[in-house]
Parts: structure tokens; sequence; C-alpha cells
């Protein structure tokens, strides 16, 4: 009984073992069905990934090559800044608008000054918002152009929010170094331009496969991708890229198309091992003896069939790889080559045949250098050994010979290509034909020679000019002066000659105006620092200009800040250019409301707060805190000024600060079109055009005289709302006991008694200009001779010996150069006193004048009065002055400036209300005019009148004449 249940307990588990045979091994081929698949589908995620690092190289390349190739050209524009000095705008612009061309990755390329003020920009369409501002307005810029100046090194900005509207960077490259400093060359890149640019090359290689996301930090700043993200998380390769201090982190992914295109296979083994699984389980389930061996050679087959289309699918990839490289290289826009370690060529692609202009059979073989230009050799070759030497890249720009036998520019870039030993096998390169760029670069270079050229040959013509215009002019003024004191004229010839007397000056300041302008372009205006009272200058500039604006029912308002110092240095006389230029425009061109000036340390911004700020309400009421610094239409004192406070100088922590001022008007504004010219030379906006009155030069020369004092100047405007102009310049402290002081003379009317008897030789090749001296001289009692020439000159001097010439410089026979020359030359010469009289309007023609040995110059147009002055300071005479007892006593009861109805009733009532209405309108031309009509009896009054405009207070005038008129 037992072994009946043991028998049958031992078949029962062997049938059940012989039934479970095919299920266990469909089970098993299954699994190794599965198995196999999940083997394919990882070989094929490897071969993505491997085709991602690939691409995310390749992008890298592109992004870094782009960078690389606009950093170069921003260097070079820096170098042929440092090399060739600042460039005209246009050539600069120019040049710039052919690196925006072959770079189209720029947004903009900009000139940042050395005050970080952005003056110029290539293009200028779309870029306008960047115009004038000041880069440092935000810290990250700030931190950029801080970075790059004072390491003089190439400096990128992280992303940030640009003016023209997006997000971008900023490139800057210093120019010169920190003590001679000319700003910076700016590129200026919107993000999504500059990759959208750099991507575009590599869809067009590859195909919009891939999608690209560019990272700053954890801050996503570019993405591009063609479907969807979806494959980002799964797929992705990450790469760094690090150029001059940027870092980005670039994240590739493929596109759902290209991992659709994914081999079959997996599918295929899934669907053959189940349906394998299912027949060997049938069969062995049929035939399970006699199958086991069929079973054995399926599998076999099976797993060398595997590794045929293996080795099948890896010898494809590589020559997919291999085609695609090839096609990448054809298809690259610059020359590529690879050569052996002796510098033999193995490899090129058709962009370098087409370089050099021979086919790939004919460069196989050959040497890089043998198609160097013969004087390009030596150079080439000592950099490339250089670089070898040094293990460094190599690039360099230098000459090829085509084989057609013209000369190309190239640029070529090479690296070393080692064994992982370290071992020197070759040398792999790129080749970018750049003779175009250097052709462009050459007729830049002849456009600045023959531009130089011609401002040489408009500067000669200025000298001829000049020389031409005031040596009539000389003429016209001295006689028309002279005239004009004579007492016998009739009051209509009086009047007569005083149009003429007018029209001269008028002539002559136009004159002035315009080779000023002309000096400016030249580079010939310097800075001619003087130390003055600050407040004085300003009171001056209210008393001058406050009569004209109350006459057209205007309030001038003078703001200032309670510790702008008193006592500077600077050129006053620019300064007073500039502030009654602005202040003149404003006053000039406002209908209506006020004009206002405001100045402050320009280092202290917001020194404006609360209760500081000029008030614009009902009856244009002024703030209580500042009513002490705030002066309309109200007669000011002559400095020190009671009512300005005075600056201590314990609160100043420098000799040196910068002041800042603002005119702001309420009259018609500046059209926005407009504000880009307003500063060129003769350009006058609609509403100037409308006046009479100007030559278009006095905002142009503005604003050199403010850069020649270290600042700048800039406008801001709403039409209908009125305009706003803000400059500032360097000054530097000084004490008042440094400030000098003039004092107004008399008129000259001959020579005290008791003096040696002077000889003064004149010499002068115009007629009228002689006679004009010899009155001039004769008057007063000098014994006088002339000559024509400075031969005739140098002859008289031999024989007569006089005690003084006056000389001019440009006459026919022998000039005043050599005649003072050969003069100074004899042992007895520097007894005589050489004065020259010179009608140049160039400062350094006046320094050869006294480098050839004359004492001292007058300029031509010149009063009397100057040229008595030059003659008393050399020869020590004593004048007798008109009045000059009578001036005296009165001096000593009277008050300085002090003036009289009763002083001004010697004089018709004709000359008195002339006189009143030259005052109103702020016409010292015209009063000096009139001053010169005072006969020689009243030379009080004629020391008082020239004292008040002398010391710019019209003012009084007015108002002595107020109550007549």
């Amino acid at each position: 009984m037992n072994r009946l249940f043991i028998r049958r307990r031992l078949h029962s588990t062997k049938s059940f073992g012989n039934q479970s045979l095919p299920v266990l091994a469909g089970i098993a081929v299954l699994a190794a069905t599965l198995f196999l698949r999940q083997a394919v589908i990882a070989q094929e995620e490897a071969a993505i990934d491997r085709t991602l690092r690939l691409q995310a190289e390749n992008a890298k390349i592109q992004v870094t090559e782009n960078l690389l190739g606009q950093t170069q050209a921003l260097v070079r524009m820096a170098e042929g800044w440092e090399v060739q000095g600042k460039p005209r705008q246009e050539y600069w612009e120019a040049d710039a608008r052919l690196y925006v061309q072959d770079y189209p990755a720029f947004q903009a390329i900009e000139w940042v000054d050395a005050s970080n003020y952005v003056r110029w920009i290539v293009p200028l369409k779309g870029n306008e918002a960047a115009l004038n501002i000041n880069l440092g307005f935000e810290p990250k810029r700030q931190m950029a152009l801080e970075g790059s100046r004072n390491t003089s090194q190439i400096v990128f900005t992280p992303t940030i929010e640009l003016k023209q509207g997006g997000k971008g960077f900023l490139l800057f490259v210093p120019i010169g170094s920190r003590l001679d400093f000319g700003g910076y060359i700016v590129g200026v890149f919107q993000t999504e331009k500059f990759f959208d640019y750099t991507f575009k090359e590599l869809d067009r290689r590859v195909g919009r496969k891939y999608g690209v996301a560019i990272f700053e930090g954890d801050q996503e700043i570019y993405s591009h991708y063609h479907s969807n993200r979806r494959n980002e998380q799964k797929w992705s390769h990450q790469t760094t890229i690090n150029f001059y201090g940027i870092t980005w982190h670039l994240r590739i992914w493929p596109e759902p198309e290209l991992v659709e295109e994914k081999s079959l296979l997996d599918e295929l083994i899934l669907a053959g091992g189940v349906t394998i699984a299912c027949l060997l389980s049938g069969t062995i389930f049929l035939f399970q003896t006699s199958q086991r061996q069929v079973k054995k050679l399926d599998a076999a087959n099976h797993n060398l069939e595997n590794e045929i289309v293996e080795r099948q699918r890896v010898e494809e990839a590589l020559k997919k790889s291999e085609r695609l490289f090839r096609i990448l290289a054809e298809i690259s826009p610059v020359g590529i080559f690879r050569s052996d370690a002796e510098g033999q060529i193995i490899y090129a692609n058709s962009r370098a045949c087409q370089i050099v202009g021979v086919t790939l059979e004919k460069v196989l073989g050959w040497k890089w250098g043998d198609y160097l230009h013969p004087e390009e050799r030596q150079r080439v070759y000592k950099t490339w050994l250089y670089a070898i030497a040094h293990q460094v890249p190599w690039h360099e720009e230098y000459r090829l010979l085509h084989q057609e036998g013209r000369v190309i520019w190239v640029l070529a870039q090479t690296d070393v290509e080692r064994e992982e030993t370290g071992t020197v096998i070759g040398y792999v390169g790129t080749l970018t034909d750049i003779t175009e760029r250097k052709q462009a670069e050459f007729a830049l270079q002849q456009a600045l020679a023959a531009a130089e050229a011609a401002n040489r040959a408009k500067s000669a013509f200025l000298a001829s000019m000049s020389h031409e215009l005031r040596t009539p002019l000389n003429a016209i003024l001295g006689f028309s002066q002279i005239l004009s004191s004579s007492e016998s004229l009739t009051l209509e010839e009086r009047e007569q000659i005083e149009i003429v007397n007018r029209s001269g000056q008028h002539l002559l300041e136009l004159i002035n105006d315009i080779l000023s302008m002309s000096k400016i372009e030249a580079g010939r205006i310097t800075l001619n620092e003087n130390r003055f009272d600050l407040y004085g200058l300003l009171d001056s500039v209210k008393d001058l200009l406050q009569l004209k604006a109350k006459s057209k029912g205007l309030q001038l308002f003078f703001a200032y800040a309670k510790d702008i110092p008193q006592y500077i240095q600077t050129d006053e006389s620019k300064l007073r250019q500039v502030l009654i230029n602005l202040l003149g425009n404003a006053i000039k061109f406002t209908s209506t409301g006020s004009v206002t000036l405001r100045v402050k340390i320009a280092e202290e911004q917001g020194r404006w707060g609360a209760g500081e700020q000029l008030s614009r309400g009902a009856g244009e009421q002024v703030s209580k805190e500042l009513q002490e610094n705030v002066y309309p239409n109200a007669p000011l004192p002559l400095c020190p000024s009671a009512h300005l406070p005075t600056c201590p100088s314990a609160t100043l922590h420098s000799n040196h600060l910068s002041l800042w001022f603002n005119v702001e008007d309420t009259g018609p504004g500046i059209a926005p079109e407009e504000i880009d010219v307003l500063f060129e030379p003769f350009v006058q906006t609609k509403t100037g055009q409308k006046s009479i009155e100007g030559t278009g030069l006095g905002l142009a020369i503005s604003r050199e005289f403010v850069r020649l004092m270290g600042g700048d100047i800039s406008v801001s405007s709403t039409l209908g709302q009125g305009s706003i102009f803000t400059f500032d310049i360097k000054v530097s402290l000084v004490d008042a006991a440094d400030i000098e002081t003039t004092v107004t003379s008399l008129r000259v009317i001959g020579l005290e008694p008791n003096q040696p008897k002077y000889r003064i030789l004149i010499v002068e090749d115009i007629e009228q200009n002689r006679l004009l001296l010899s009155q001039l001289l004769a008057r007063l009692g000098f014994e006088l001779r002339e000559a024509i020439n400075g031969q005739e000159a140098v002859e008289m001097w031999q024989s007569w010996q006089p005690d003084l010439i006056v000389m001019d410089m440009k006459m026919p026979v022998m000039d005043g150069y050599e005649a003072t020359k050969r003069i100074r030359e004899a042992p007895n010469s520097q007894d005589t006193v050489i004065i020259a009289l010179t009608a140049s309007a160039f400062d350094e023609q006046r320094e050869d004048i006294l480098t050839a040995g004359c004492n001292d110059f007058i300029s031509k147009p010149f009063r009397g009065e100057i040229l008595y002055e030059k003659i008393a300071l050399y020869l020590n005479i004593r004048y007798i002055y008109a009045g000059e007892n009578q001036a005296a006593s009165i001096q000593q009861s009277l008050q300085p400036l002090q003036l009289t109805k009763e002083a001004l009733s010697v004089m018709p009532n004709e000359w008195v209300e002339e006189l009143y209405q030259a005052a109103i309108a702020l016409d010292e031309r015209r009063i000096i005019e009139l001053i010169n009509q005072i006969p020689a009896r009243e030379a009080v009054l004629a020391k008082i009148l020239t004292d008040l405009v002398d010391n710019f207070r019209l003012d009084l005038i007015v108002n002595c004449l107020n109550e007549e008129f």
C-alpha cells in the first residue's frame, strides 16, 4: 500500500514536471526576449546620449566662436583707437558698420567715453534709447565698467535689461590704460538675437532635431526648441561655457522626432520572442524530447543574428558620424585644415582649398607655409614658433598668395593635436578670408590721411583769411575810433561814423565765431585757467541778463546750493561765455514764464532736498528755505555777495571738485528730431531759424568749452513746456588772497614832461595801417619813422637804433619773423623792444612770434589803449590822462561805480537816449562806442561808464535813466 502510494506520487511529480516544462521554457524565452530588448534599448539610448554630447560640444564651439569673433572685432577697434588716436565719428561709425555687417549677432556697437556716457552708437536706428545715457546707472553695468577700467581687461556683464528693450549682455573693451583712458568700445547683444543667430547655423547643419536652453546660474536666459520639452528630463546633456568672466550652462535634448527615429529592433525582438515562446511551448508540448536540440540551435542562431545586427549598427553609426563631420566641415564658412607634426597638409575642406585657389589633390602633402607671401614669412613663422614653444593656441592675420597671382588676407587660428601621452601628432586649424575687411581698413586709412590733408589745407586757409580780413578791419575800426573822438563832428557825422564802427565790430564778432569753431575742430583751443570769485561771476551774469529778461516780462531765477565754493580756478572767460550763451538763448526764445539757473556740487547729487526746490505755482513762489539763494529780477551787488553763503574750507575734503549747472526755461521746447543735431555747428532749431540773430555756432562752441573744462553738456526738452540744459565742469579750490583785481585807466592824451625822447619804428606794408599807427603815436609826442617791409626795418634799425619797433609779421620782401631774427642776431639788439602786430587766428602762430624774438604781440584789430599799455610796460613811460585831476577828486567823494543824472547832463539828449536803449538791450559794444564819443574834457564820465561796463553793471545805467525815460 505504501509502495503504491509512493510510486503514484513519483509519477505525479514527474508528470507535473513534464507538463510544466513548456510553460517554464516559454517564460524563459520571454524573459530572455525582454532582457535582449532592454539591452537594445540601452544601446540606442547610449547612441542618443553620445549624439547629444557631440551636439552639445558643437553648440558650445559655435557659441564660443561667435563670442570670440565679435570680441576680437571690438579689440581691433580699441587697438586702432589707441594707435591712431580718437577717430572722427563718421570714420568710427563706418568701421563699426562693417563689423555689424560681418557679425549680425551684434545688436549695436557703442563708444562710451571716460565718464561712462554712451556717445556713439552703430546702428543708431533701434538703439536711440541708449544714446547719451550714463551706463553707471545700474550696479551690474557699473561693476563691469569699473572692472574693465581698473584691470584694462575685457569684461562681460551678466544678463541685464537693455535700454533698447529685452534682455541682453554687454561686452566692454577698454581703450588705453588707466593713465590715458579713452573710454570703452562696447558690444551690445540681445540674448535672444545672439543665440538665435548662433543656433540657426546648427539647425541648418543637423536639422531641427535638438532643443537647447542656456542658463546663467539658476536662471534660464534662453531656450530654443521646435516641438516640446518632454524629453528634457530624460535625455538632456549639459555643458559649461566660460568666456571672459561669464559662465553659461548649455543644456541640449532631443526633439521627439529624433527619439522616434530610433530602431524598431526592440519591438521586433519582443514580438519575435513572444512568438518563439509560444511556438517553443507548443513544440515542447508536442515534441518535447525530439525538439530539445532544435531549440538549442534556434537559440544559437538567434544570438548570432543579434551579434551581426549589433555589428552592422555600430558600423553604420561610425559611417554616419564620419559623414556628419564631413558635411559640417564642407559647409563651414571658414577653411578647415589638418596637418601632421611636420606641417604637411593631410586634410583640407573645400573652403580652405577655395581660399588659396587650389584643388584638394594639390594641397595634400604641401606645407601650410608654402602659400605665405614672401614679406610675411619671417613675421608669421616667428609668432608660430612662439605659440608652439609656449603651447598656446595661435591666431594671426597675414597675406597669402592665391594661385591666380593675387594677394589675399586671411585670419588663421590653430591648435596642437596631441596623443594621450602628450606627443604632438599634428595641428588643426581654421582659415578665414578677411580680404574685404582689410581693403576696407586700408580705404579708411587713406580717407583719414586725405581728411588730415584737408584739415591742414583748411588751417592754412584760415590763417590766410584771418590776416586778410583782420588787417583791413584794423584800419576801419582804428580810424573810426580816432574820428569818433573828434569834437568837431556834427551829430549826423558822428552817427555815420558809429554805423561804420558798429558794422566793423559786428563783422569782427562773426569772424571770431567762425575762427573759434574752426580752431575747435582743429584741436587748437586751449584752457586758460585763472583764479576768480565764482559768486561775483554769477552775480555779474545775472546783472547782465536780468534787464533783458525784465524787458520781455520774464522772471530770472538764480538758485545756488549752500555749499558751493566762492573762490575757484578754471577758465573764467569760457565759463562766462557758456553761461551767457545758454541763459541768453533761454531768454531769447522764451516768451512767458521764467528762466532758472541752478548751481551745486556735482558729487553731492540730491542736494535739492525737501524745502530746497524752486516751486512753480501761482505767482511763481519760491520756497522759504531758498529765499536767500534765489534772486528774481533784482540787481545784485558786486562780489563778495552778502546774501550768498560762505563755504568754509573745513567742509571740503579735496582741492578738486565738479560743479553742476542747470539752465531751465519755459519756452517752446525743442523737437526730439532736432536734439540729436542741436550741438552741431551752423545748426539752428526751427524756433532759432525764425530769429535774425546768431550764426548757429553758440551751442557748438559751448559744448567744446565745457568739454575742455573737463565736463560735458546735455539737453532734455518737451515741446510746449520748455528745455533744460545741464553741464558740469571740473574746478580747483583757491584762497581769497589769490584772486587778482583789475583797474580801469583813463584815456591817454599825452606824455608827462621831463621824459626822454623815445624813438618808435613802425613796420607795416599796408599804408592805411601805417597811417593809423602814426596818428595814434604822433599825437603823444613820440619820434616816429616808417618801413614798408622787414628788409627796410633791419636797415633802419641799424642806422637809427629805435627804442621800440611795432612790427607787422606778414609782409612782402621780408616778413616780420625773419626781420626780428636778424635784428636779434646783433649784439646790442636786446635794448630794442619789438611788439608784433598779428592777425593770426591760431595760438601756436603767436607762440612762434615770441620764439622769433618779439617781446610781446597785439592782435588785429586793436584799440589804441592796448598799444599805449604795451609801450608803457616796456619803456616805463608815464602818460597824461584826460581829466586826470578832476577824476581823482571826484573818486575821493563818490562811491565806486556811482552814476548820476548830473554827470550825464553834459551829453546831448540823443546820446543819452541811445545809451539807455543800449543798456536795456545789453548791447555792450554799442555802449563802448557811445563812451568813445564822450569829449576828452569829460574823462570822469567816460571812466565811470567804462567801469560799469567792465564790471557788468548795466543795471545801474538803466536805474539812473529810468526816471528820465
